[in-house]
């Protein structure tokens, strides 16, 4: 899963059913892990120990901020990117 990917999935969770929202951050957490994003993995982790405790304001301030993280890494890998359709010239 790529950084885009995981910035996609975190910002579409919605409050449902505990085992899927615990699923998709786990599944997340996984792959920023393997990406060698351990910050933000320490972050997902935080926020299923919220989910855990029904603590949701805290779920979602940990998922937000991890989004917020990835966002950074996102616009260091690929700072053109983030500049949108404007600047597809500057790749060439």
């Amino acid at each position: 899963m790529s950084i885009k990917a995981l910035i996609h999935t975190l910002n579409h969770l919605t409050i449902g059913e505990i085992t899927a929202l615990t699923y998709r951050v786990q599944e997340c957490r996984n792959e920023a892990l393997g990406l060698g994003l351990t910050q933000i993995s320490s972050i997902l982790d935080e926020a299923l120990e919220h989910l855990e405790h029904a603590d949701i304001k805290l779920f979602r301030k940990r998922i937000a901020h991890a989004v917020s993280r990835l966002g950074h890494v996102r616009d260091v890998a690929d700072p053109v990117e983030t500049l949108g359709e404007s600047a597809q010239g500057l790749r060439k």
